[in-house]
């Protein structure tokens, strides 16, 4: 069990990488896009409360600042009632405006 609980940790923190940095890429040659010598900051959601799983986040978060230190990621937990309802209500909204539950 603690196998799949971490591969979906691994998984759930890739994509919402990758998600991010998606959102942050600058398109064409208009020179709008983000230098890769600049600061990035993403924001990171989950439904971990505090404990293993939410330690497992934090610990992974910190191991990823350190290999890229111009990147920041802020983990906003929700709880897990709201989870569902707020992702879906943000990738409708374009992931834009203030995290709210």
């Amino acid at each position: 069990m603690i196998k799949k609980t971490r591969a979906a940790a691994i998984t759930a923190l890739g994509m919402a990488v990758a998600v991010a940095a998606s959102a942050c890429a600058g398109g064409g040659n208009s020179g709008n896009g983000s230098s890769s010598s600049g600061q990035v900051t993403l924001s990171f959601w989950t439904n971990a409360t505090p404990g293993p799983g939410l330690t497992y986040f934090q610990n992974a978060v910190k191991t990823y600042h350190t290999l890229h230190p111009n990147v920041t990621i802020k983990i906003s937990m929700l709880p897990a009632l709201l989870f569902l309802a707020v992702f879906q209500r943000r990738i409708v909204g374009g992931l834009t405006g203030a995290l709210k539950g």
